[in-house]
């Protein structure tokens, strides 16, 4: 329950919303929760990022916006419903019933709370300084923390730093309290966290500068300084130069990567980039100034000292838009370079395939590897299969398909072992394609030189980690750091995979940029009777330029399939985001608005169900509805929808039942989702989802009546996810790039709902602008 300083909440909405699911300190302990307020899909590194290229990670205005339109979702500071109280007991959470405290370095009992003789909530981020009693900034995460009362009122408001940087010696207090850790100290302007907590807190608060700019309603701009004025600005911090010596001491600690991503997957759906990617704090901030003595602080006269200078990509993550590293003549590659050969399919249900495309002309004699064991960051474990295979005296051609592991494919049967045979984990695997390059030493095949690589683990692609190969299980990887992104792809799991985007049109860059290396042109199925054969036809590669998606992914030319475009089932190339919810009414009679991203092409059988996703399959029980869109298909920007008596929604009653059960969304809670079936006849592709549940969308375990899974395949931004009402209406922009109305539509802050009053949905049209 509540303490008594916040309004108490009845015993049925206590227990909607506890805690959940939270891995913290070594032991791998957990916290099981009920429910959380919000479930954000596209918050694995690789996907959160995937919309930066390699320049734009060292651009802070980049960085800026992707973290500020990630901040999906503002959590109440004290509610009834879920509030900051709750989420903190959960990050923070030690066990089922104890917290971890920053300032004192133990745990306590969760509750009571809100007690002077409990704990309160910290902000990291002072409110004096600039955060306020309202707005986003108020309640983020990122720099609330639980401490014990007694030791947050002796921190207070000070700036961070050391005794003696910035005041007297003489005047420091150790510890800055008696209920303090020892390590913690204060003096009159400043405060020492404990050891193990300054680079957490310094994290904090560089994020809350990169990531509150005074751009936004209701939001300051917040700075870190070595030299705060006399009379200090309300959005000024200190010290900076102890915060990045901190930030080197005291690397990011597995809770602390694990509490980023949970506050990103489960309350506010962004990511703390410095803890995601350390070495950006010194190219943003710069080196720690060297104090001048006697307390006298900093000569900030000068900028500080300055960082590395930008490297070509991240070392931490997928890299982004990267060029391939130079080919090699030597060992067994033959001239062949990053993204020669990539892969276009695979199955991890028995029988283990493998599918490979050629992108360039493949000579004879060259030596391709493949495995499915780690890359640690310096070389692969042993413990799983390597294969390879010499390509033949006719050479491979260009755009030829060829693979492992299946019979019906070229070349198959070429593959020998190395070491083991491929096995690749249904639960999660990484899949490496390399040649060897000569030694500089010795002058032999020895060294690994990457081809291209794929992971299909919920996890994505892990930090290097040479000095301790075991931190790598069976279905995980570090990305070899030398690949550019075009020649990586990185998946959300699913037993099996195929590509389905292009295969013609475009030259080898656009392909790999902009295709293959898209998740979004990559369909997945658990179904162990998935045909990763299909539709796996040659590629012609064009040398001249050709249209570019936008940043969503999907191509901004019309979907309809050319001859040459593999036929996508009844989708007829519709991907995730080329139809959106756009309102419902749950109050009868039943209506679902939907709004046309892209063309959608004659031969599109379009299906609506408030079914539930379990995972692999819809719950029964509930209706679908189909729409077959049989003369000159639809629009783009054109709005239609579902309900027979909404007469201005065009093809409202044109859909048919496709179920024996009528769809009738619930007025307490519901779901919708769009999707079409795909080409093997049974597996739906799904195109956008809402859900009005109090309960979002459930994570892990069973579900019950009005609650649901959200499918993996489905990006964050054709994901609706809002609070309980009966009605809503989005009543954002209608103008825009597919992507930036993607955006728009998938943000709360710009629908209207209403309980018991039916809301009509706008007929207005979307006009869809193409990315340059």
């Amino acid at each position: 329950m509540k303490s008594q300083l916040v309004p108490l909440r009845s015993e049925t909405t206590s227990m909607k919303f506890i805690a959940c699911c939270v891995f913290v300190a070594q032991t791998s302990s957990s916290v099981l929760a009920d429910v959380y307020p919000y479930t954000y899909s596209g918050c694995d590194n690789a996907t959160y990022y995937s919309s930066l290229t390699g320049p734009q990670f060292y651009d802070r205005p980049s960085l800026h916006s992707l973290t500020q339109t990630n901040h999906r979702s503002i959590i109440p500071y004290t509610s009834t419903a879920a509030d900051c109280w709750d989420a903190l007991m959960d990050l923070d959470a030690v066990n089922a019933t104890h917290i971890h405290l920053i300032y004192r370095d133990v745990s306590i009992p969760k509750e009571p709370y809100g007690q002077t003789d409990t704990w309160n909530r910290e902000h990291v981020f002072p409110k004096s300084h600039g955060v306020g009693y309202s707005g986003p900034d108020y309640t983020d995460l990122h720099s609330l923390k639980p401490a014990d009362w007694s030791v947050n009122s002796a921190r207070s408001n000070r700036f961070f730093s050391s005794c003696g940087i910035t005041e007297s010696i003489d005047g420091c207090v150790i510890p800055a309290s008696a209920e303090a850790d020892p390590s913690t100290s204060r003096d009159v302007q400043t405060f020492m966290p404990p050891t193990n907590a300054r680079g957490d807190v310094a994290r904090a608060v560089l994020y809350m500068a990169l990531r509150y700019d005074g751009d936004a309603f209701n939001e300051e701009d917040l700075t870190v300084t070595d030299c705060p004025e006399d009379n200090p600005s309300q959005t000024e911090m200190a010290f900076l130069s102890q915060l990045l010596q901190w930030h080197m001491d005291d690397p990011p600690s597995e809770e602390e990567i694990q509490r980023n991503q949970n506050i990103c997957t489960h309350y506010q759906g962004n990511r703390n980039p410095f803890v995601d990617m350390p070495h950006l704090v010194s190219y943003y901030y710069g080196q720690p100034r060297t104090p001048l003595g006697d307390g006298l602080g900093y000569d900030c006269s000068t900028p500080n000292p300055p960082g590395p200078p930008m490297p070509e990509f991240p070392s931490t993550l997928a890299p982004t838009s990267t060029p391939p590293h130079e080919a090699t003549t030597g060992g067994t590659c033959q001239g062949l370079t990053a993204g020669d050969v990539m892969i276009t399919g695979f199955r991890s249900d028995s029988p283990d395939t493998v599918v490979m495309v050629a992108m360039t002309n493949l000579p004879p004699g060259a030596v391709l590897y493949m495995t499915d064991n780690a890359w640690t960051g310096t070389n692969f474990r042993s413990n799983e299969g390597t294969v390879k295979m010499v390509v033949p005296e006719d050479g491979i051609a260009e755009g030829s398909i060829f693979g492992y592991g299946d019979v019906s494919l070229p070349l198959s049967y070429t593959w020998s072992s190395v070491g083991g045979y491929i096995a690749l984990a249904t639960v999660a695997d990484t899949i490496i394609i390399y040649c060897l390059d000569d030694d500089p030493v010795l002058g032999t095949p020895t060294v690994p030189y990457h081809l291209s690589a794929l992971s299909y683990a919920s996890s994505g692609w892990l930090p290097a980690n040479p000095s301790d190969p075991d931190s790598f299980g069976t279905g995980s990887s570090a990305l070899p750091d030398m690949l550019p992104s075009s020649a990586v792809v990185t998946l959300s799991h699913r037993d099996n995979y195929r590509y389905e985007g292009p295969r013609s049109g475009h030259s080898r860059s656009s392909l790999m940029d902009n295709y293959l290396s898209n998740s979004l042109f990559w369909f997945g199925s658990d179904s162990t009777s998935f045909d990763v054969i299909a539709m796996q036809t040659s590629f012609t590669l064009d040398s001249g330029t050709t249209t570019t998606p936008s940043p969503t992914g999907t191509p901004t030319t019309s979907p309809t399939p050319s001859p040459t475009t593999p036929d996508l089932g009844t989708c007829k190339g519709l991907l995730a985001g080329d139809i959106m919810i756009a309102g419902f009414n749950s109050d009868n009679p039943d209506t679902v608005g939907l709004v046309a991203l892209q063309d959608i092409p004659t031969g599109v059988e379009l299906y609506l169900t408030d079914a539930a996703w379990t995972g692999s399959e819809f719950t029964t029980g509930e209706g679908k509805q189909k729409l077959v869109f049989s003369e000159n298909g639809l629009a783009t920007g054109t709005v239609f929808g579902f309900g027979g008596t909404d007469a201005n929604l065009p093809m409202s009653s044109s859909w048919v039942s496709a179920s024996s059960s009528s769809f009738l969304l619930s007025a307490s809670s519901d779901n919708i989702f769009l999707y079409c079936i795909d080409s093997d006849g049974t597996s739906p592709r799904f195109l956008s989802a809402l859900t009005y549940s109090t309960s979002a969308w459930v994570v892990t375990g069973s579900i019950s009546a009005s609650e649901s899974h959200l499918p993996s395949t489905l990006p964050s931004n054709t994901v609706i996810t809002l609070p309980h009402k009966d009605n809503y209406i989005y009543s954002g922009p209608r103008t825009g790039t597919q992507s930036q109305l993607l955006q728009s539509l998938s943000d709360t802050n710009y629908w209207t709902g209403k309980n018991s009053v039916r809301l009509a949905v706008p007929s207005t049209s979307f006009e869809v602008l193409v990315s340059n």
